[in-house]
């Protein structure tokens, strides 16, 4: 076979190029005869992969079997956890809280809690909310402030429930209760939670989620509200900002003191 220089090979008219796993393979042809055959190396690198992004998921448990004797009502708490290493949400944008009919899907942006100063909140509010900063306190986390955007959500979604007892599955932190006489009770149970919690193994336990909610370090607002549901009692419900019961995230959060 003829060698030809690289230019002889340019100005050749017809040239096919076939593809293979490994290498290029030139063949140049005149007419019906082939006149070269070059190999050429091809690069083997592969494009990288897209790392893939962690991916965030919502375990919701209810722990509508806690239950209490409190005279003729059933008392009952419940709370919310996170699951599988979920990452707290960056800054939220400043859109109005979900209707009732966005309960159960998490929301592509979280509304915007702005605290409202403490001078501006009624006597409910701040029930709630020294009761919430008293225990806190006891575990080295920041004072809650109280948010009016939290506490609207809560009450929506307790009115839009008709006291069925059940989470809204928002993109909060949430505790909930119902048959308490007051909202301080309620809360109390939840703080009586950490006899039982283990600090050392810092993990979420169905048993403590209430507890370890409420003194959630990275938890920096909170609203709360109830409605009356007669022979049930009082249905009440506390939102939390940013969510605690992260997993992964227990012994950071929830601190002995």
């Amino acid at each position: 076979m003829k060698l030809y220089s690289l230019a002889t090979l340019a100005g050749i008219a017809q040239a096919v190029v076939v593809y293979q796993t490994a290498h290029y393979h030139v063949t140049v042809t005149a007419g019906d005869q082939d006149v070269a055959s070059v190999s050429l190396p091809q690069s083997t690198s592969q494009p990288e992969q897209q790392q893939q992004q962690p991916q965030v998921q919502q375990n919701q448990k209810q722990d509508e079997g806690q239950q209490q004797d409190s005279g003729a009502k059933v008392v009952t708490v419940a709370t919310t956890m996170q699951a599988l290493k979920a990452q707290q949400s960056s800054s939220p944008t400043s859109e109005q809280a979900p209707s009732s009919t966005d309960q159960g899907e998490e929301a592509s942006t979280t509304p915007n809690p702005s605290a409202t100063g403490d001078t501006d909140i009624d006597e409910y509010a701040k029930k709630c909310i020294d009761r919430h900063n008293n225990d806190r306190s006891k575990h080295s986390a920041p004072k809650l402030a109280w948010n009016d955007t939290l506490a609207d959500y809560a009450k929506k979604y307790l009115q839009n429930q008709n006291c069925v007892f059940a989470h809204s599955g928002g993109p909060y932190g949430e505790n909930i209760a119902m048959g308490y006489d007051s909202a301080e009770d309620a809360i109390k149970a939840w703080y009586e939670e950490n006899k039982k919690y283990n600090f050392q193994a810092g993990q979420f336990s169905e048993s403590t989620g209430h507890f370890t909610q409420m003194v959630w370090k990275s938890s920096t607002q909170i609203g709360c509200a109830d409605v009356d549901c007669g022979d049930k009692g009082t249905f009440m419900a506390c939102e939390y900002f940013p969510r605690g019961n992260v997993m992964g995230q227990f012994v950071e959060n929830v601190l002995s003191g």
